[in-house]
């Protein structure tokens, strides 16, 4: 069963914060620690006739980009 207030702010954000119309492109981006909000923002966006594109992090790649970036200098 969904949470409730997760489905609130998923509604409060696409739309009323974003205003979400049809046709508009939405990225939601989050860690996946953020599955339900992430995934209930994205049924919203559909809702409201928009495009949601989901860009997740996992766990660790932030240190890769650093560690990588470091390497190249």
């Amino acid at each position: 069963m969904a949470d409730i207030r997760v489905e609130k702010l998923a509604d409060l954000m696409v739309n009323y914060s974003v205003a979400v119309k049809p046709g508009d492109k939405v990225v939601i981006q989050g860690e996946t620690s953020g599955e339900p909000l992430i995934k209930a923002v994205y049924a919203k966006v559909l809702q409201a006739g928009g495009y949601p594109f989901v860009m997740t992090s996992l766990p660790g790649m932030e240190e890769m980009i650093t560690n990588t970036v470091t390497k190249i200098s």
